[in-house]
């Protein structure tokens, strides 16, 4: 029972990840629109490092919230229980793949569809969750469940957790990162 639970509140904090990471998407959005991109652009700044320094910090603030989330159930145990230490850290760790794929799949929005970034980014991480979240419990098939990176998550803590699915998301998500970084170097920057 105190697994689940330790699921279920990570899980949360997963759907937080991939919020706070995609947020950092949104901003570099922000910053076109309003003309600051162009002004750093104008310097010798290439766009790729532009948009890669972005997708950093949506990486970071992505591990920070997970990782914190993972601690911090942690720590609630080492007082009572502390080899439940590690397996709540560990679940924290096993969100980081499906926080980053929104990191991924909002800049690949950014980078073709710029006017379309913020609300496609809050849109993708909302279906993402929900589905993630409850497409089991409103029994939706495996195939739209599958959709959801959060459906390939490991579960930790838990008995032998899988994490090829986990490897394959991340994977998926350098490619979409790459394309980002591609379809950005041959549009025009939009207000």
């Amino acid at each position: 029972l105190i697994d689940l639970l330790v699921v279920a509140v990570v899980g949360i904090a997963g759907i937080l990840a991939g919020a706070a990471g995609a947020q950092a998407i949104m901003r570099a959005r922000g910053d076109e629109a309003d003309g600051r991109a162009e002004l750093l652009l104008a310097a010798p700044l290439h766009r790729s490092a532009w948009l890669l320094g972005y997708v950093l910090v949506g990486l970071v603030s992505a591990a920070a919230v997970a990782l914190a989330a993972g601690l911090g159930a942690g720590l609630s145990f080492l007082g009572t229980e502390p080899d439940r230490f590690w397996s709540s850290l560990g679940a924290g760790v096993a969100q980081l793949p499906a926080a980053f794929a929104f990191v991924a799949v909002t800049a690949l929005v950014f980078a073709v569809l710029p006017r379309a970034t913020i609300p496609a980014g809050w849109a993708l991480v909302a279906v993402g969750a929900f589905i993630g979240q409850f497409g089991a419990l409103v029994q939706l098939p495996d195939a739209v469940r599958g959709i959801s990176p959060y459906a390939h998550t490991p579960q930790l803590p838990g008995p032998d957790p899988d994490w090829g699915p986990a490897l394959v998301v991340v994977a998926v998500s350098v490619a979409l990162v790459a394309l980002s970084v591609l379809a950005l170097r041959r549009r025009q920057l939009t207000a």
